[in-house]
């Protein structure tokens, strides 16, 4: 979607579960829009609400579920 001071901003739009993912070298930003997201990590997870965020740092692998409503 767009790129500034060397970072790139992505724009997704999910529903349901998904793999597990890591990233080597850059960090993760979730923001909520609409609805909640529970971000599972190997040692935990974190519940997100609407208007809420949560980044993620590099080498964290993390997988998704995405529970629509609110």
């Amino acid at each position: 979607m767009a790129a500034f001071n060397g970072h790139d901003v992505l724009v997704v739009k999910v529903k349901g579960e998904f793999m597990w993912i890591h990233h080597d070298d850059t960090d993760d930003l979730f923001l909520v829009l609409k609805g909640q997201v529970t971000i599972r990590m190997r040692d935990g997870k974190v519940e997100q609400r609407r208007s809420s965020g949560q980044v993620l740092r590099c080498r964290n692998a993390y997988r998704d579920l995405w529970r629509h409503g609110e």
